[in-house]
């Protein structure tokens, strides 16, 4: 037929592209500069706060609250108009959960040895993390310092190891439940949809053309069923409509 493409256009490709992008932005920030100063660092000792050029004493932090409740109020917004983008999209915990069973996936074929990397490469992950969380409190190069002089210790040493064990048991063995079952925000949300809210459902009126395939049951990782109606364990990834579209393209 005229006009028609046989490449099936999935979400997937710009969701993994964000998630990137805001897990090299966290790691890379305690990097960068401006104008001579952290773009954002708390200094602890000195009571200042970095800002992307903003440099603020203690007693101006009513600034900084300020951003952070315009912060809350726009992240409240979203949810009124995009649903739970946030926790399909930028949510670190998805983002954590993503890459630990895209790891087991293709280490589970290995065997015991395969489970074995799988939980070092989690410890290690799980120290990055907890380095890169005391980077915006301390100086990377003065980190790095302490360091390698074995002078690392009090806070910034025990934030890192008790970070790394936290990241690693979420990533090893809570993952998908904190969001299915603890997540705050995500009940919350709720109260803030409305019939104008884009929310991923499957349509009453498409129901005939489904031909029970379970992809996107499959595809789900939240383990919901799409098809079922709104459940407030869907985190609008878009998995399900992927898996519907490449299926259904064949067809």
């Amino acid at each position: 037929m005229k006009g028609f493409s046989k490449k099936t256009r999935l979400l997937a490709p710009w969701r993994r592209s964000l998630q990137t992008v805001a897990a090299l932005a966290f790691f890379l920030l305690p990097f960068g500069r401006l104008g001579g100063r952290p773009l954002l660092r708390l200094d602890v000792e000195a009571l200042t706060l970095h800002f992307f050029g903003l440099t603020l004493r203690v007693t101006e932090l009513t600034l900084f609250l300020f951003l952070a409740g315009a912060g809350l109020f726009l992240l409240l917004l979203l949810t009124i108009i995009l649903g739970r983008v946030w926790c399909g999209w930028g949510c670190p915990q998805t983002t954590l959960s993503d890459l630990a069973e895209a790891l087991l996936h293709r280490l589970e074929k290995w065997g015991l040895a395969g489970k074995i990397f799988f939980h070092l490469l989690l410890g290690l992950m799980g120290l990055l993390v907890g380095a890169v969380l005391v980077w915006y409190f301390v100086a990377p190069a003065e980190y790095f310092e302490r360091l390698l002089a074995g002078r690392l210790n009090g806070w910034p040493l025990g934030t890192t190891l008790v970070t790394a064990l936290i990241v690693y048991l979420d990533a090893a063995f809570v993952r998908r439940l904190l969001c299915r079952e603890f997540c705050p925000y995500g009940r919350f949300q709720t109260t803030l949809v409305d019939p104008g809210t884009l929310t991923l459902r499957f349509h009453p009126d498409e129901a005939a053309r489904c031909i029970d395939c379970q992809a996107c049951l499959r595809a789900c990782p939240m383990g919901i069923d799409i098809r079922r109606g709104f459940q407030v364990e869907c985190i609008n990834c878009a998995a399900c409509l992927d898996a519907c579209r490449t299926v259904m393209a064949k067809r």
